[in-house]
């Protein structure tokens, strides 16, 4: 993983936190509290699903 990578990782684990934290916190704030926690829920687990599939599937974790 070059210096790259690793950006684009952390951009990708900010993006994934910071962007449905504030939509969560200004449907809260409308009164949407259930519609708030869905769009948390989804965009956190998509941003983990995503990191998943795209850096850690492919690495090969075996034993020596």
């Amino acid at each position: 993983m070059d210096l790259d990578d690793r950006v684009v990782f952390g951009a990708i684990v900010f993006a994934g936190i910071a962007i449905p934290g504030v939509t969560s916190y200004f449907l809260s704030e409308m009164g949407a509290d259930t519609l708030g926690q869905v769009v948390w829920a989804a965009g956190y687990g998509g941003m983990v699903l995503f990191v998943w599939y795209h850096w850690l599937r492919p690495m090969d974790m075996q034993g020596a």
